[in-house]
């Protein structure tokens, strides 16, 4: 009877970290939330400088996000070239980490990104 116990308390607690460890950063409907960026147009805040590729303080750009399992990348590129040709500039990289309880939070990381673009329209 005891090894029982022992097997049901094993499971429960191997099942428990499954879950645990399944835990999403951020969900399905908050990720497609962030396509709203990629639709409008942007004005830098400051340069930025990533190896040879600049994009400068009051160069429009046009915004890509990209999620990943544990962190936020938000993009820069020139609005005026197209997006399969353009030169994208990592501009925000957000981590798990990064957010309150390692949760994605929508209005923190748009805090985050206006301190690097500016809407424009």
């Amino acid at each position: 009877m005891r090894s029982k116990k022992n097997i049901s308390a094993a499971s429960v607690l191997m099942i428990l970290t499954l879950v645990l460890s399944c835990a999403t950063f951020i969900e399905d409907e908050q990720a497609a939330s962030l396509d709203k960026y990629q639709e409008g147009l942007y004005r830098m805040k400051q340069d930025v400088k990533v190896n040879d590729l600049v994009l400068k303080k009051g160069e429009k750009v046009k915004l890509m996000v990209v999620v990943e399992e544990d962190a936020v990348k938000a993009y820069a590129y020139p609005a005026d070239v197209a997006y399969l040709k353009a030169d994208r500039v990592l501009i925000l990289y957000m981590f798990d980490a990064d957010f309150e309880e390692g949760v994605f939070d929508n209005k923190y990381f748009h805090t985050r990104l206006m301190e690097m673009v500016e809407p424009l329209g």
